[in-house]
């Protein structure tokens, strides 16, 4: 964030998401060129794959961390469409990870708790 806003204020005009970061050739010959808005999208990534690890345990932080990841879905979601500077591809990208967060969190806990609800008859122990 702090390299967009360098770029920001060396030029207004320029968008800051495309400032290329690093670039490499590749075993082909060919060149890759990633730039701010590739990195935010692995970050993102790596993150997503994160907060999957975190909704398979059952326990009672994990309804919380259900709801506050659909708030930040929602803030995605709004802030695509009524931000000038989030409509993009790459805050898109980011907007449906989180609705991938919040939606295989929220069927990932109900498919735990399942698992974990058991039916016992009176008298009898397990």
């Amino acid at each position: 964030m702090l390299t967009m806003g360098f770029v920001y204020y060396q030029s207004p005009t320029a968008d800051p998401l495309t400032v290329e970061l690093f670039q490499f050739q590749l075993p082909s010959h060919h060149w890759l060129h990633l730039n701010v808005s590739d990195i935010i999208i692995v970050l993102g990534l790596g993150l997503l794959f994160q907060e999957i690890n975190k909704s398979t345990d059952s326990d009672d932080v994990t309804i919380r961390e259900n709801v506050l990841s659909f708030v930040v879905f929602l803030a995605y979601l709004l802030s695509f469409f009524f931000v000038p500077f989030a409509a993009n591809s790459t805050f898109l990208i980011l907007c449906m990870m989180s609705l991938v967060d919040t939606v295989s969190g929220f069927i990932i806990t109900a498919k735990t708790a399942r698992k974990d609800y058991t039916i016992t008859t009176p008298g009898s122990f397990m």
